[in-house]
């Protein structure tokens, strides 16, 4: 398991990046939306979207 520490310095890291304007730009020019999201938010977001999908897969008829 990585040291909580680590992890730490990482999403701080991360955090300092996604705040720097020429790295905004770029993305942007890339043609992607610019949205951090902290390991919790993501995991509540990647959660809600996937019971989104289980129910639009449920309604087309298409679970295998």
């Amino acid at each position: 398991s990585t040291p909580d520490a680590v992890i730490e310095k990482l999403r701080a890291t991360l955090r300092k990046l996604m705040s720097d304007p020429a790295l905004q730009q770029t993305i942007l020019n890339a043609g992607s939306p610019i949205e951090y999201m902290d390991a919790p938010q993501f995991a509540a977001y990647w959660k809600a979207d996937a019971q989104v999908m289980t129910e639009a897969v449920k309604r087309i008829g298409k679970l295998e």
